[in-house]
């Protein structure tokens, strides 16, 4: 694939969605691109704001945060998508405040609860989102759950 049909691949995909610049280059390497072509079309479009981890990740953390995911959970998300581990630690921490981490996990917790009458149960259910159990379980005492 040469220059310009590279440039006009990347653009219809980052037309439907965000994408991290590592996702573009394995989507290119699957294509067959060579690594000249794709470093030459990605410093182009970075130059043009049109890949920007920080704000992919950025967006992704909030999307998350509101389906009630954990720090964890999205953490390694990220990490198997390609995302740099300084960025995610950073946003995870900028936008995840301790708070809101608790309100969530109570939410889980009770909405769990209502279900399943047993604890350990909506432990694992709570640690799969994604939260520490050991915050799990602080959150369920104070509940007197």
């Amino acid at each position: 694939m040469d220059r310009e049909k590279t440039l006009k691949y990347l653009y219809r995909l980052l037309s439907s969605r965000e994408y991290l610049e590592q996702t573009l280059r394995q989507k290119l390497i699957k294509k067959g691109v060579s690594y000249d072509v794709i470093d030459e079309c990605i410093d182009r479009l970075k130059e043009f704001n049109y890949i920007d981890d920080e704000n992919f990740i950025r967006s992704y953390v909030k999307s998350k945060i509101r389906r009630q995911e954990g720090p964890n959970r999205i953490r390694s998300k990220l990490f198997l998508l390609g995302a740099n581990s300084d960025t995610v630690e950073l946003m995870i921490s900028e936008l995840y405040s301790d708070e809101l981490i608790d309100e969530n996990i109570k939410a889980l917790v009770i909405k769990k609860s209502k279900k399943v009458d047993d604890n350990a149960k909506v432990v694992a259910y709570c640690s799969r989102r994604g939260f520490s159990i050991s915050k799990i379980i602080t959150i369920q005492r104070e509940l007197g759950i």
